[in-house]
């Protein structure tokens, strides 16, 4: 029996470390492991540093094919343009040399074999047209999933000011989500913007997490992996790991890294890279904080211990940023029932599926005073909380297997 395929469109898939990346690759994973092959059409890894990763530099001015070993997985990489330092403008760059690259890899791959359906993730929303394009004329389904409203986004958070461009962007988002087959996001609340939008159908694709390679480590391997980070034993840490961008206001972090100052056994730790995270050094270094750390993202196989060694982790994002994004940093922490401070709205969707039942806080954006008051009240929490609320929550409502096995038996790929 012939197997089924699908392929697969996004800016973003392995090796990249964080954000959409690791949802895409995983997805791809679970896929080839059911037996589904895989067509990926991706850009070159670039996030989130904003510049070629030095393992595919060589050929990223040219198109090329990657295979793994099953033969059931096939990654094309289009070549994209990458224009000084992150911005508005920069981004707008990047992702129309996507749109450009990858129409005309799927052009070529119009002549190849025929899938079952096209999956197409935005970000990059533009690319989607490539990808409605190709559905017509190869008479097959598109599924486009949300991780975020960007057109909104970058509205919202002033990336686009121009009103003629605005008026262009939202043209061109209704025609995309008029012209899938179905559209998925993540949260309800995310679906709930989209209905005002477009009579397409909405179904809910939640991100997750595998609760097999995420767990609490047990207190001495904890303060031995502090110990592996240079970190004193007994210290407090309070960490970021994740993306930056315009979303996150991450910038609120120097301000209660000032507060805490006097306090020796507290130490910030900021886990990123790319120019958002050299810009903060910077900010750190002008301030002379020295209870912030920089560190690089970990590897995957490397990201459960380093995630351990916090004690409080936070979840930063701007108020304008609320229900347009979800972040998926919550899903690792919650998972290692690590403590949790999430900024967001009360009438968020987070809000109401985290409020009352996990361990931490949600507090409102953009209060540096919030988060220290956060922060101290948790501080007292720390040693005598051991229940495990928080990996219960994830196991409950983010499992990997069920989230994919509920999905794609909906789009009849498996049984």
């Amino acid at each position: 029996m012939k197997n089924k395929s699908v392929y697969v469109l996004g800016i973003n898939f392995r090796p990249e470390l964080t954000g959409i990346s690791n949802y895409t690759t995983e997805m791809c994973q679970w896929l080839v492991e059911n037996q589904i092959k895989c067509t990926v059409i991706t850009a070159y890894p670039h996030y989130p540093e904003w510049n070629i990763f030095s393992s595919h530099k060589k050929k990223s001015l040219l198109f090329s094919k990657e295979k793994d070993t099953t033969g059931f997985l096939t990654i094309y990489r289009c070549p994209i343009l990458i224009y000084g330092k992150t911005s508005g403008l920069s981004r707008i760059i990047t992702e129309i040399s996507f749109f450009l690259s990858s129409a005309l890899m799927l052009f070529y791959l119009l002549f190849k074999s025929k899938p079952n359906f096209i999956w197409t993730v935005s970000p990059s929303q533009i690319s989607v047209l490539n990808a409605i394009v190709f559905s017509k004329l190869k008479r097959i389904p598109i599924y486009l999933h949300l991780q975020d409203l960007q057109f909104d986004a970058a509205i919202q958070l002033g990336i686009i000011k121009n009103n003629f461009i605005k008026t262009v962007v939202k043209k061109l988002d209704k025609f995309i989500l008029d012209n899938v087959s179905s559209i998925s996001t993540i949260s309800e609340k995310m679906a709930e913007k989209l209905k005002l939008k477009t009579n397409n159908e909405i179904t809910i694709f939640r991100n997750w997490v595998n609760t097999m390679d995420f767990y609490p480590l047990e207190k001495n391997k904890k303060e031995e992996a502090k110990i592996s980070q240079n970190l004193h034993q007994n210290s407090i840490i309070i960490m970021y790991s994740g993306s930056l961008g315009e979303k996150q206001g991450i910038e609120i972090m120097i301000e209660v890294a000032k507060h805490f100052q006097t306090n020796k056994d507290i130490i910030f730790i900021i886990s990123s890279t790319g120019p958002y995270w050299e810009k903060l050094k910077l900010d750190a270094e002008k301030e002379q904080l020295t209870n912030i750390v920089f560190k690089k993202l970990s590897p995957k196989n490397q990201l459960n211990e380093f995630l351990n060694i916090a004690d409080i982790h936070l979840v930063l994002q701007k108020e304008e940023a609320t229900d347009l994004v979800l972040p998926s940093k919550i899903l690792p922490i919650l998972s290692i029932d690590g403590f949790l401070i999430i900024q967001s709205t009360k009438n968020s969707e987070l809000y109401s599926m985290l409020h009352q039942k996990m361990k931490g806080s949600i507090i409102e954006p953009n209060n540096p005073e919030k988060l220290i008051e956060a922060i101290q009240v948790i501080l007292h929490q720390i040693e005598l909380t051991n229940n495990q609320n928080n990996r219960n929550l994830a196991k409950l409502h983010f499992e990997k297997d069920k989230i994919l096995q509920d999905y794609f038996a909906k789009k009849f790929l498996i049984s």
